[in-house]
């Protein structure tokens, strides 16, 4: 974790978007990926007042739409085995999950954003 923390809400989002998805790329699983993220943001961001559930629930999102290889959604790594009728292989995963990473930011900026509308942040 950086040794401070941007104040700002959308800066601090892309961050956590940033980190999350590099831990996911290297674990894979979305479940010890959130394990090991979302307690470690929570502690970065104690002193910020930031609400604790925006910090989870902006991890979740990030982690469970986030793929690149089959293997980081347990969804996609089901649906990509031939025996299972999936009929999509790694390269076409790839294709679609590449772009997904960018909208991923957008994602993260728009809870963010929606969270500051209804006072959840």
């Amino acid at each position: 974790m950086p040794s401070s923390l941007p104040q700002n809400l959308y800066l601090l989002a892309i961050i956590i978007t940033i980190g999350a998805m590099v831990i996911h790329m290297f674990m894979g699983s979305v479940i010890a990926v959130m394990g090991v993220t979302i307690p470690a943001f929570l502690a970065a961001t104690t002193h910020m007042g930031v609400n604790p559930l925006a910090i989870s629930l902006l991890v979740f999102s990030v982690v469970n739409l986030h793929y690149i290889l089959p293997f980081h959604n347990m969804a996609i790594l089901v649906g990509s085995d031939p025996d299972t009728g999936g009929g999509y292989n790694q390269k076409q995963v790839m294709r679609l999950g590449i772009p997904l990473t960018i909208v991923m930011f957008i994602v993260a900026v728009v809870e963010i954003f929606w969270w500051k509308l209804i006072g959840f942040v």
